[in-house]
């Protein structure tokens, strides 16, 4: 909206999906089309990496977003998730050019493989008996 404060609709949202915070079963999830304020100085501007550590079992994490035109904003997303999960993949299709190659080096710091592109979607999913 226009009206209303940067990133705060995209908390919002988030904050329907508070019943799922924990679940101990999610191992993959992927985050689109979403926009946080500009330089987050707290969780309350940036709830997504606090919300996705909330996953004990969470390996793989697939962020997109149209809404963030600054490669180096968005990477300070990807890194503020990088450091609050114990993640072992992360994709992404935003961040291209110079910034794109610094990106591995980033993941590496934390133990994260970053991957271009969609994460794999197993269908029809399998489940043990």
């Amino acid at each position: 909206s226009l009206n209303g404060r940067l990133g705060e609709a995209s908390s919002l949202h988030l904050a329907k999906y508070e019943w799922l915070r924990g679940c101990t079963s999610l191992r993959s999830i992927g985050v689109s089309e979403f926009r946080f304020r500009s330089y987050p100085r707290n969780d309350d501007d940036l709830p997504l990496p606090s919300f996705l550590a909330s996953f004990p079992a969470l390996e793989e994490v697939e962020l997109s977003s149209s809404h963030y035109e600054d490669h180096f904003e968005f990477c300070t997303v990807i890194e503020a998730v990088l450091k609050a999960t114990k993640i072992k993949r992360l994709y992404q299709s935003q961040v291209t050019g110079v910034m794109l190659d610094n990106l591995p080096a980033l993941a590496a710091k934390y133990g994260v493989e970053i991957l271009w592109g969609q994460r794999a979607r197993e269908w029809p999913l399998l489940f043990d008996e």
